[in-house]
């Protein structure tokens, strides 16, 4: 009797213990439940924002694309002077680029410019060596305004004499065949403004004030 006794008092304690334990389940099981439906509810917020970031990303990459096709498509223009390039330009000697030129330039070159031309284009040659790159070339100055701009000038900086002053000016691939002259003005626009006393007849009786 006694040992079925103990038994029995055994068994009410583990009884007593259980129930609490399903009490805090059936508790935690409605927790679980709310977070649940918060769970679902962020996964198909990512879901949503997933999707419209691959949206963006695709729309993103045909953009890329059509881009790329433009560029393809795209030609830049390249300056050519009578359908050569400056490097071709640059390879010629003087009486081939003299049959590029225009008439009364290419007479000029077949008469042989003088020593002073040559030495000019020369210094430009030089100081264009000396430059580092990425820098631009030191100005040199000049009183030839008529010589003809060559293919070895371009990107040269020249200081061209007006008949006052000097006009700085940096020779590009456009100017080629043209006289250094026509790139600097010997003379300024006039203005006239209104005429003083004296001027006329009729401004010598107007009262100063």
């Amino acid at each position: 009797m006694d040992k079925k006794g103990a038994e029995k008092k055994d068994a009410k304690p583990k009884q007593e213990k259980q129930a609490p334990a399903k009490e805090e389940k059936k508790e935690e099981t409605a927790e679980e439940r709310r977070q649940k439906a918060e769970r679902e509810e962020l996964k198909a917020e990512k879901k949503l924002h997933k999707k419209e970031h691959q949206k963006h990303l695709h729309e993103a990459h045909a953009a890329g694309n059509v881009m790329d096709d433009l560029s393809k498509k795209q030609v830049f223009k390249k300056y050519t002077y009578r359908g050569n390039d400056i490097g071709k330009l640059l390879d010629m000697n003087m009486d081939e680029m003299s049959k590029q030129l225009r008439s009364r330039q290419r007479r000029r070159l077949r008469r042989k410019m003088g020593a002073k031309y040559g030495r000019f284009i020369k210094k430009l040659i030089d100081v264009k060596k000396e430059t580092k790159p990425g820098e631009k070339p030191a100005p040199v100055k000049t009183h030839l305004r008529n010589c003809i701009v060559l293919p070895s000038m371009v990107q040269s900086i020249v200081n061209i004499h007006n008949g006052k002053g000097y006009n700085s000016i940096e020779v590009k691939p456009e100017m080629i065949g043209y006289y250094l002259g026509e790139f600097a003005m010997t003379y300024k626009r006039v203005s006239h403004g209104r005429p003083g006393v004296g001027a006329t007849h009729s401004s010598k009786f107007v009262p100063i004030k």
